[in-house]
């Protein structure tokens, strides 16, 4: 029984580190996307790399004659390469649906090889260089990279069913809606490959005429808890009022929000209609910071927040001793704030009060508080104060950039009076934000102040890009840290 048992505990075990590993490439932004975008690269690097083996077996080994220099086959199967991924996407060969079931069909891989080299070919008759090049090399580089290229799919097919075996590259989708559209809807995300539901959550119209929003806020608290990718609502175009709704409040979550309308009878594709599996829908809201977006923010958060580090060690280490010696207590000041998607993270802070509250009631500094320590004054008007955060940002909590986080007390009291202020937890928070360079930094005493600094926020997640987020460093470094309205 024993021996019986071993096997399977042991392969077991090798699933859940499977399972783990591909959970953590997802968690950070390896998606579909971003698998296909390198699918692209590789397959490049292939024709390519195709055009030098060409030249070494066809010139060297069968013809023993060593024609032109390596770097001038290079240089063609570099223009081949960039042809042939063109061809390839126009033969659909990087689309995910397609990919996933006819990746290895050779007779689309075949006519966007053929397409590309007769482009090539003819490019290089029009600027009289295809003498220079052996015809037996050029059939032999095609040989070679469809023979290499064929070989790769058909093994990337079979690694990605491997994948979604596991459902980690599945689109989680929550279902939102009432009545038979609903139920059309579940129907076909049941049936559609690649998809997994996370959830029903039932919406409609009570005795009175009113939106019953139980359902959207039992799918909010679960969106904060687990992984939800696109919430698509199942409603009637007609249903305005239900659709504006619930597009109001599922929007502070980080997913992209979609209506499912039909089959759209008669409807030509305008920007806002996407296909999604066997459903086609109107696209109301995208996920901010999707695929290489994402990926790319990440690793400029941890690698300028590692160099920032090292090189402020020094002044870390100046800060601590005079906070020390200035007046009894910890060095560090460590508060409960809200991060991506709600989630509750701990912000530190180089100490600057007398006392360290992180309660119900956080009382704001104010013009000569007496709670504020001598050195604690002049970390906070020169914004040093926040830069023990720089931890948060390589732990993956904060970013470098992004809407600056908030108390948990102050959250629920701004959460309350303004509409889209929970919008803001869409993105992790930054350590400098697009509203602090446009002057709307320190206290927030005046609600319109933070409407102000709301409005910002939103239009920061909304235009977000790495040039942007460049634009905020510099400003902050140009505009200097020293902030009158901190206290």
């Amino acid at each position: 029984m024993s021996m019986a048992q071993g096997p399977v505990t042991a392969a077991t075990r090798q699933d859940l580190r499977i399972e783990r590993v591909l959970r953590f490439l997802t968690d950070h932004g390896v998606t579909r996307q971003v698998l296909m975008d390198l699918g692209l690269v590789v397959e490049m690097t292939i024709v390519a790399a195709a055009a030098v083996i060409a030249k070494i077996l066809y010139l060297e080994f069968y013809l023993r004659e060593p024609g032109n220099p390596v770097w001038t086959y290079l240089g063609a199967g570099i223009i081949g390469a960039v042809l042939s991924a063109a061809a390839m996407r126009w033969q659909r060969l990087y689309d995910y649906e397609y990919f996933r079931t006819r990746a290895g069909n050779a007779r689309r891989l075949l006519v966007a090889l053929l397409a590309a080299f007769l482009v090539l070919g003819a490019v290089g008759y029009l600027v009289k260089v295809s003498a220079d090049y052996s015809r037996g090399w050029a059939l032999t580089w095609f040989s070679v990279a469809f023979a290499l290229l064929f070989l790769e799919r058909k093994i990337a097919v079979s690694l990605f069913g491997r994948l979604l075996e596991y459902g980690v590259f599945k689109r989680r989708l929550a279902l939102v809606g009432s009545g038979d559209r609903l139920a059309d809807l579940m129907s076909r995300a049941r049936n559609a490959p690649g998809i997994a539901i996370a959830g029903i959550y039932h919406f409609s119209m009570d005795g009175a005429g009113r939106w019953k929003e139980e359902g959207l806020a039992a799918l909010i608290d679960r969106a904060r808890r687990e992984r939800i990718d696109e919430v698509v609502i199942a409603l009637p175009l007609s249903a305005e009022d239900g659709i504006v709704t619930a597009v109001n409040r599922l929007a502070q979550l980080p997913v992209h929000i979609s209506v499912y309308g039909g089959d759209f009878a008669g409807m030509h594709f305008p920007r806002g209609l996407r296909q999604l599996g066997n459903m086609k829908l109107l696209v109301l809201q995208s996920r901010p910071l999707d695929d290489w977006g994402r990926i790319a923010k990440s690793a400029f958060d941890r690698c300028g927040s590692a160099v920032l580090l090292l090189m402020l060690a020094p002044i870390f280490a100046l800060i601590a001793l005079a906070i020390r010696c200035d007046s009894p207590g910890p060095v560090f000041f460590c508060q409960r704030r809200h991060g991506l998607n709600h989630r509750i993270i701990n912000v530190w802070k180089f100490r600057t009060m007398r006392v360290a509250e992180d309660g119900p009631e956080i009382a704001q500094a104010t013009r000569n508080d007496p709670r504020v320590t001598r050195i604690g004054s002049f970390l906070r008007r020169t914004s040093l104060d926040e830069l023990p955060q720089l931890w948060n940002v390589l732990r993956g909590e904060m970013s470098l950039v992004g809407p600056r986080p908030h108390a948990l007390v102050h959250n629920e009291y701004y959460g309350a009076m303004i509409e889209a202020y929970a919008n803001r937890h869409k993105v992790k928070p930054g350590m400098t934000g697009w509203a602090q360079v446009n002057g709307y930094r320190g206290n927030t005493e005046d609600p319109e102040l933070m409407r102000k600094r709301v409005e910002y926020d939103l239009e920061y997640i909304e235009r977000w890009s790495l040039l942007l987020d460049l634009e905020v460093l510099a400003k902050t470094v140009i505009r200097g840290f020293v902030n009158a309205r901190a206290y």
